[in-house]
C-alpha cells in the first residue's frame, strides 16, 4: 500500500520486497531514476576482488532484448544520460533525461539489471577496459598509497581491498563467478529505487509494477565481519614502497557510521579541520608538508576518522617528528577552538544544503551513502542535528572525540524550510590569462588566483555560505569548468537571499590585498599542482599538445615553471591584478532559477563583456612522442579550422559526436584498448580545434592509431542517418540537463561571449542541433577527417 511519510517523499514497498522512494519535483522537465543494489565490493569472495565493479561494466554489454550497441543507441535515442558506480557497500545504476521518456529509461535499466546475458565476446574485452581504468587510477601516487593504507586499516574485513580489485583478480576472473554473484544479489528485495521528477506517481508506480515489480524475491544471507579499531591505538606501522616521490602520514581514529546519533559531530569536525584556519595553518608553518586534510569515512557498520598528510620525501626520523608536531597541533587547536570559527563552519554546512539540487544527477548522488541505512530522512536528521548543536556541546565532544559515546536524538527538518532559498551563480571570465604574465614569471597566474583567496576573503566565504572557485582543482582533471592559457575565471555560487552581501564581497574580491603568508601558501600550492600535472598522462598530453599549438606568449606552460613560480614577489601580484581585473578584460554573467533583472544590471557593469581577440594558432603539423615512466599512455590528435558564423559550429560538434561513438564502439568496446576516449572541439575566437583523445597502454598505441586512421576513412565513406540522429539526441539530452544548472549556464554564457558566439549560443544550439543535415555532415567529414593532416602528441 502506498504511504506518505511527512512531506518530501512518496515511499512504497512492493510485494517482492523492492523499495521505492519518489521525490516529486513540480515543474521539473528532467526525470532522474537510480537503482541502488545493496551489494558492493564488501560482498566479494577472496580471489574475486573487483568482481562487483566488473559486473557493473558487464551489465552495459547486452541483455535478452538488446545487444550492447542497441542498448547504448536506445539510451541515446531518448536523450538519456546513463551511468553507474560501485562503492564498498552498494552499487548504483541511474539515468537522467527528459521526463517524457521516463518509461523507456526504466525499461532499459530493468533489462540491464534483470535480463543481462553476459555475451562471451564482451567478457574478455571488458577485462581490458577495467584494467585501463585501474591503470589510470593508479597513475596517481596518492591513490596507490591509499589502497595500501586501507588494506591495513580495514584488515580483517572485506573493506581491506580496493573496489576496482587487483590486476591478477581481474585477469583471472571467471564468468561463472560473475553470474553466480549476479543471481545472488541482483534481486528486488535487495534493491532500493530513488526517483526524482514531475511524473504522476500512479503512472510511475503502475509502470514499475509491470517491470521491477514482477521479479521474484529471493532470500539473501550475508556473512558480516566487522573491525574493531581499538587494536590500532598507539601502534605504529612503517611501510617502505618503491618508486614513490613523496612521503605520507595517515592517522586514523575510531568513528561511528553515518546512522549513529553522533555522526554529525564527525561531519562538523571534518569541516572544521579542513577549513583554512585549522590544518592548513600547520601546512603553512611546516614547508615539508605539501598537502594535509582530514576525512570521515563511513562504512555500513562503523567508520574511521583520518588525517592524511602528503610530505616531501623524508627519512624515518623526520616523519616521526612531523607526526609529533601534528599531535601537538591537534591538541592545541581543539583546546583553543573559538566559538566564532565553529559558527562559521556550521553556517557553511547549513548553507551548502541548498546547492544539493543544482544538478538533477548529482543531487541524487549526494543521497546514496545514506540510503543503505533504511532511513529515508537520515541526511535531513544529520543536518537538523548540526543546526541544533551549540559550541558548548561540540566542545564536550571534540575534547575527547576518540572515546566519545554520546547520543543525540534527531527530528526531521521539514522540506518547506529547505526550499525558501535557491542557488544563484556569477561567473567572471578574465581574458589574457598567460599573456599578462611577465617574461620569466610563468606560473604567476596560478599563484595569483590562489593568493586572491586571502584570510579575509575566506572568512567571508565561510560566514555567508558562498562557494567560490578561482583556480582548477588539480585532483579533478576532467572538471567541466577550467582555466585555459587564454582565459581564467572567478566563479561564485551563493544563496538567493544573499545578493547584497555578494555585491559587497565582489568589491573586496576584485580589489585584492596580498601579504607574505598569502604568497607563500599560494606558491606552495601552485608548485604542488605543477608536480601533479607532470605525472598525470591526460594533463601532460594536453600540456604538450598546446605548447605546440599556440604561438608567442601562449606557448608557456598552463601550470608554470617551478623556478619561475619561486621567483614571484608580492609586487608581481599587484601588477598582474591591475591588468587581469581591469573592467575591459572582464566578462561577467549571472544566472538564477528566478533571475533578478536589477541585480543582473548591477553585476554586469563590473565588466565590459566584449569578446576575446583572435588568437594565433600554429598551422604547421607536428607529430611528437614524450616518453614518461607511466603505465597509462595518452594520445591527442587535432586540427585547427576557422569559422565565420555559429551555425558552422553545430556541424563540427555533430561530427565529433559521431566520431566519439565510432571510437567508443571500436576502440573501447570491440578492442578493449581504452578506458577514456572521445572526440570534441575547443572553441577560440574565430577558430576551433577539432580533436580526439585516447588513453591506452604503450603496447597498443600503434594499433590504436591505425584503427583511428581506418575510422576516419570509414566515416568519409559512410555516415548512417540513424547513427547521426542517435548521437545528436544523446547530446541534446545532456545539454538539457546541463542547462538546468545556473552555475553551468553562467560559465558557458560567459565563455560563448568570449568566443564570439553570443551569450545565447546554448539556446541556439539546443534549438538547431536536431536540425543538422546529414548532407552537411558528410561534406564537413571530407573537409576534416584527413588523418595525416592532424597534429599528434603521444605520451608513453
Amino acid at each position: 500500500m502506498l504511504k506518505f511519510f511527512l512531506i518530501s517523499y512518496i515511499t512504497l514497498e512492493f510485494s517482492n520486497g523492492l523499495k521505492l522512494i519518489y521525490d516529486k519535483r513540480e515543474k521539473s522537465d528532467i526525470f532522474t531514476f537510480l537503482v541502488l543494489v545493496n551489494s558492493g565490493s564488501f560482498n566479494e569472495e577472496k580471489g574475486c576482488e573487483g568482481l562487483t565493479h566488473f559486473l557493473e561494466h558487464m551489465l552495459f554489454d547486452g541483455n535478452e532484448k538488446f545487444s550492447r550497441e542497441e542498448l547504448r543507441k536506445n539510451f541515446d535515442k531518448f536523450g538519456l544520460y546513463v551511468n553507474a558506480f560501485t562503492r564498498e557497500d552498494y552499487t548504483a545504476y541511474f539515468f537522467s533525461g527528459p521526463d517524457k521518456n521516463f518509461k523507456e529509461g526504466i525499461y532499459l535499466l530493468y533489462l540491464m539489471l534483470f535480463q543481462s546475458n553476459f555475451p562471451d565476446k564482451e567478457f574478455e574485452k571488458e577485462k581490458g577496459v577495467v584494467l585501463q581504468e585501474m591503470y589510470q587510477d593508479r597513475s596517481r601516487e596518492y591513490n596507490l598509497i591509499k589502497e595500501k593504507v586501507d588494506s591495513i586499516i580495514y584488515k580483517g574485513t572485506n573493506y581491506s581491498h580496493p573496489v576496482i580489485g587487483y590486476e591478477n583478480t581481474i585477469k583471472n576472473l571467471k564468468k561463472e563467478k560473475v553470474i553466480e554473484f549476479y543471481k545472488k544479489f541482483y534481486v528486488p528485495n535487495n534493491m532500493t529505487i530513488f526517483a526524482m521528477g514531475d511524473i504522476d506517481e500512479k503512472e510511475l508506480i503502475d509502470f514499475l509494477k509491470k517491470t521491477f515489480g514482477n521479479e521474484l524475491t529471493k532470500k539473501i544471507i550475508i556473512e558480516e565481519k566487522f573491525l574493531s579499531l581499538e587494536k590500532f591505538w598507539g601502534e605504529k606501522i612503517f611501510l617502505e614502497i618503491k618508486d614513490i616521490k613523496n612521503s605520507y602520514i595517515f592517522k586514523y581514529f575510531e568513528a561511528p557510521p553515518l546512522n549513529h546519533p553522533s555522526s554529525f559531530y564527525f561531519i562538523l569536525l571534518n569541516e572544521i579541520l579542513n577549513s583554512d584556519f585549522a590544518l592548513n595553518k600547520l601546512k603553512e608553518k611546516n614547508k615539508k608538508i605539501l598537502n594535509i586534510l582530514s576525512s570521515y569515512e563511513s562504512r555500513r557498520k562503523f567508520g574511521v576518522f583520518g588525517i592524511n598528510l602528503t610530505l616531501k620525501s623524508l627519512e624515518k626520523d623526520s616523519i616521526f617528528m612531523i607526526e609529533k608536531e601534528l599531535d601537538e597541533f591537534l591538541k592545541s587547536f581543539l583546546e583553543n577552538l573559538k566559538k566564532e570559527d565553529f559558527d562559521r563552519v556550521k553556517n557553511k554546512i547549513l548553507k551548502e544544503k541548498i546547492y544539493d539540487a543544482l544538478d538533477p544527477v548529482y543531487s541524487v548522488f549526494y543521497l546514496t551513502d545514506y540510503l543503505i541505512y533504511d532511513d529515508l530522512y537520515l541526511k535531513d536528521k544529520i543536518i537538523k542535528s548540526i543546526k541544533n548543536t551549540n559550541f558548548e556541546d561540540f566542545s564536550d565532544f571534540y575534547k575527547n572525540f576518540i572515546k566519545n559515546s554520546r547520543t543525540i536524538f534527531v527530528t526531521l527538518k521539514k522540506e518547506e524550510e529547505e526550499r525558501k532559498t535557491f542557488p544563484e551563480a556569477i561567473h567572471i571570465l578574465l581574458k589574457n590569462r598567460i599573456l599578462y604574465e611577465p617574461y620569466s614569471k610563468n606560473g604567476l597566474s596560478q599563484v595569483f588566483f590562489r593568493a586572491i583567496l586571502n584570510e579575509k576573503i575566506k572568512k567571508i566565504i565561510e560566514e555567508e555560505g558562498f562557494q567560490v572557485k578561482t583556480y582548477d582543482n588539480p585532483f579533478l582533471p576532467f572538471d567541466d569548468y577550467y582555466h585555459r592559457r587564454d582565459f581564467a575565471y572567478i566563479r561564485i555560487t551563493f544563496p538567493s537571499d544573499n545578493k547584497e552581501k555578494v555585491k559587497k564581497f565582489l568589491s573586496i574580491l576584485l580589489n585584492p590585498e596580498f601579504d607574505t603568508l598569502d604568497l607563500k601558501k599560494a606558491k606552495s600550492d601552485a608548485i604542488f599542482a605543477k608536480n601533479i600535472s607532470q605525472n598525470d598522462p591526460y594533463v601532460r598530453a594536453w600540456e604538450e599538445f598546446e605548447n605546440r599549438l599556440f604561438k608567442n606568449e601562449l606557448k608557456r606552460s598552463l601550470y608554470g615553471e617551478i623556478s619561475e613560480i619561486e621567483s614571484i614577489e608580492i609586487s608581481d601580484l599587484y601588477e598582474y591584478s591591475k591588468k587581469i581585473l581591469n573592467k575591459e578584460n572582464m566578462i561577467v554573467t549571472y544566472e538564477s532559477e528566478k533571475k533578478d533583472s536589477l541585480f543582473d544590471k548591477e553585476i554586469k557593469i563590473l565588466g565590459k563583456n566584449t569578446e576575446g581577440e583572435e588568437i594565433e594558432l600554429n598551422d604547421e603539423i607536428f607529430n611528437d612522442t614524450i616518453k614518461l615512466n607511466l603505465k597509462q599512455s595518452y594520445i591527442i590528435g587535432g586540427r585547427v579550422f576557422s569559422f565565420k558564423d555559429r551555425r558552422e559550429i553545430l556541424d563540427y560538434i555533430s561530427l565529433s559526436l559521431v566520431l566519439t561513438d565510432r571510437m567508443q564502439e571500436i576502440i573501447r568496446e570491440k578492442m578493449g584498448a581504452s578506458y577514456r576516449l572521445s572526440s570534441g572541439i575547443k572553441i577560440f575566437p574565430s577558430k576551433i580545434l577539432f580533436y580526439y583523445e585516447i588513453g591506452t597502454d604503450k603496447e597498443k598505441i600503434k594499433i590504436v592509431e591505425k584503427t583511428m586512421e581506418n575510422i576516419f576513412e570509414d566515416l568519409k565513406r559512410k555516415i548512417d542517418k540513424e547513427e547521426l540522429e542517435i548521437a545528436i539526441n544523446s547530446f541534446a539530452g545532456n545539454m538539457t540537463r546541463r542547462l538546468s544548472n545556473p552555475e553551468t549556464r553562467s560559465f558557458y554564457k560567459g565563455f560563448y561571449i568570449y568566443s564570439g558566439l553570443s551569450y545565447d549560443f546554448d539556446k541556439f544550439m539546443l534549438e538547431n542541433i536536431l536540425k543538422v543535415n546529414l548532407k552537411d555532415i558528410k561534406r564537413i567529414t571530407q573537409k576534416v577527417l584527413t588523418f595525416e593532416d592532424f597534429s599528434k602528441i603521444y605520451i608513453k
